[in-house]
């Protein structure tokens, strides 16, 4: 039973890349990828297109796929979508173009939750996640360039309004894209994203006996066992920090006219 359920986008509705995807048997939480250039097939963001894409594939699961069936057939409907659109050979000569997505989907049948990529979820309050390696070193990496921007002479508004640090980072992140689902690297992650999803860094985490769960996107800084509560955090921590360098370090901060630094979706539901 849904107890709570949120979707929230960082600037409107239209360009928000998180959603929902709820079925008799299925429900998720889906983070399509922030873009890291101006690509924009058929007018939306890759990120966007990937989370439709994700859904999408989840209401066509038989009701007692496995985790391993459910990812493979979420990675051949974004395969197929890529291969009718004629893109492959764009996303081979530029990863950053591919079309990514995260996802913590539970399965009733099962009683697991799997987490594809940085989604996240509790499972009676205990928290799960899967963190990326390079986005923790570019975060890092970043807030050294806004501390040195201060130590120069620039404001907290200036740097708001012109990031240098993400700035700097942004071609790191263009090419981490070459890292997904990658065989043949320790820094590689999962995520869907057409390409076969890399098995041993996805996670299956049962429900067993647990009551109450919350599927939520990496826009939760801190993920609590309701909504009112995980808001109130987010809010905190976007008054303290808008440029999550300090309190929270993120490779984004929040724009001047967004209302958060990134897309969120929340889920919690009751069991049994």
């Amino acid at each position: 039973m849904v107890v709570e359920s949120f979707l929230k986008g960082k600037r409107d509705e239209t360009t928000n890349e998180d959603g929902l995807c709820l079925t008799p048997w299925f429900a998720a939480v889906i983070d399509g990828a922030t873009p890291k250039t101006g690509f924009r097939p058929d007018g939306k963001t890759p990120g966007r297109i990937a989370m439709e894409l994700v859904s999408e594939a989840i209401r066509l699961l038989p009701y007692d796929a496995d985790a391993y069936t459910a990812i493979d057939a979420i990675t051949a409907h974004i395969a197929c979508f890529c291969e009718q659109h004629g893109w492959w050979e764009n996303i081979r000569l530029h990863p950053e173009h591919r079309l990514t997505a995260s996802a913590a989907i539970f399965s009733r049948f099962r009683q697991e939750i799997w987490l594809v990529g940085d989604c996240q979820c509790l499972i009676d309050g205990q928290i799960h996640c899967c963190k990326k390696t390079a986005d923790r070193i570019l975060a890092d990496t970043r807030a050294l360039i806004l501390e040195l921007e201060l130590l120069d002479g620039k404001t907290l508004d200036e740097l708001r309004q012109h990031d240098p640090g993400r700035e700097f980072i942004l071609p790191a992140l263009r090419r981490q894209t070459m890292l997904q689902n990658r065989l043949d690297s320790p820094q590689a992650y999962a995520v869907f994203d057409g390409t076969p999803v890399l098995r041993d860094r996805i996670a299956i985490l049962p429900t067993g006996m647990a009551t109450h769960i919350v599927l939520a996107s990496d826009g939760y800084p801190q993920l609590r066992p309701t909504l009112a509560e995980s808001e109130n955090y987010l809010q905190k921590i976007l008054e303290e920090d808008p440029l999550c360098f300090r309190k929270f370090k993120s490779t984004k901060g929040m724009l001047p006219g967004n209302c958060s630094f990134d897309d969120r979706a929340y889920l919690s539901l009751r069991l049994g």
